[in-house]
């Protein structure tokens, strides 16, 4: 199990490694000179060569992505041009809350996808199957932004009662009061993150549960007399789960990116929100900051997730 272990740990490093390459290199050549949104566009010339030589922004391309990576490794993320603080302390501070929405979103997301795809492989072929099929394949084609821009006009505008942006009422309320208004305000953006989630899950239980009510020992526990929920939910479905397991660390990076719209969309106050006032801004140091930590925490899930299916599957290992 060890050398399983340290053989994943050994593929996922190169794979980080060009993840921050690759970001540092698409960030760089984007167009726009990072200089201007510091000394500001009616800057003299000579202040703006300060600026870059003061940010070692007039330094080689290679030479910089060497810097970076060298810092990188020190856990320097560098220095926001637009917020003058070491960029690792604002991502960190803004964790909480996007780590808040995205686990939310993920669990209500897993929890209705495999039940509704549970029950759709029970009425295989049925007109509840097919309802079922329509709405996931909807809710797939919905780009996450629009839905939304959705929620809020449904929820919020029309119907009212919901609020449509922040993460608490201001003044902020305390104790008690403060745990509500934060569950009141976590309603429309973590249905959105769910909502984004249920398609795939939805499809791939669907299909394993399909494919295991066909198999010899559900028709056996079925002969000897087993109730048909003992059958769905304790033999059937505990096989059908385990590709929900290899999907899901590779869902993380979905969920991720779309936690992030979904977070500039309703003012949420977390890493989205930050991405996209690095961007307007142009403070490249912050930008990288937040796509390289980003893909740790997708890396890292993507390997606790291969480490959880060869504990379930221990064929995984030795295979």
């Amino acid at each position: 199990m060890i050398g399983y272990i340290g053989s994943r740990v050994f593929l996922a490093l190169p794979t980080l490694v060009f993840v921050v390459v690759l970001n540092f290199m698409l960030t760089h050549l984007a167009p726009g000179d990072p200089a201007y949104a510091l000394a500001g566009e009616n800057a003299t010339p000579e202040y703006l060569e300060t600026i870059r030589q003061e940010y070692q922004l007039d330094r080689p391309l290679m030479a910089q992505l060497s810097a970076y990576l060298g810092k990188i490794a020190t856990g320097d993320l560098g220095f926001s041009f637009s917020y003058r603080q070491p960029v690792l302390g604002l991502i960190l501070d803004k964790v909480p809350s996007t780590l808040t929405l995205v686990v939310a979103g993920l669990i209500l997301g897993t929890v209705l996808g495999t039940l509704a795809g549970v029950l759709a492989a029970k009425r295989y072929q049925t007109a509840l199957d097919a309802t079922l099929n329509v709405l996931a394949l909807l809710l797939f084609s919905l780009p996450i932004f629009w839905l939304g821009l959705l929620m809020i006009l449904v929820f919020a505008i029309w119907m009212g009662g919901l609020p449509a942006g922040g993460m608490t009422s201001l003044p902020p309320k305390q104790g008690l009061a403060y745990l509500g208004d934060l569950a009141i305000h976590m309603v429309l953006p973590t249905l959105t993150v769910a909502l984004h989630t249920i398609p795939t899950y939805f499809r791939l239980t669907r299909s394993s549960v399909i494919d295991a009510l066909q198999e010899d020992y559900v028709v056996t526990a079925r002969a000897i007399g087993l109730r048909e929920r003992t059958v769905l939910f304790r033999h059937c479905l505990r096989n059908a789960l385990l590709p929900n397991i290899t999907v899901a660390g590779m869902m993380l990076g979905s969920v991720f990116s779309g936690a992030l719209l979904t977070e500039a969309i309703f003012s949420w106050p977390g890493i989205g929100s930050l991405m996209y006032g690095a961007v307007i801004q142009r403070d490249l140091p912050l930008v990288m900051g937040i796509f390289t930590v980003s893909a740790i925490c997708v890396v890292i899930a993507i390997l606790l997730t291969d480490i959880t299916y060869s504990l379930v599957d221990p064929r995984v290992r030795h295979g």
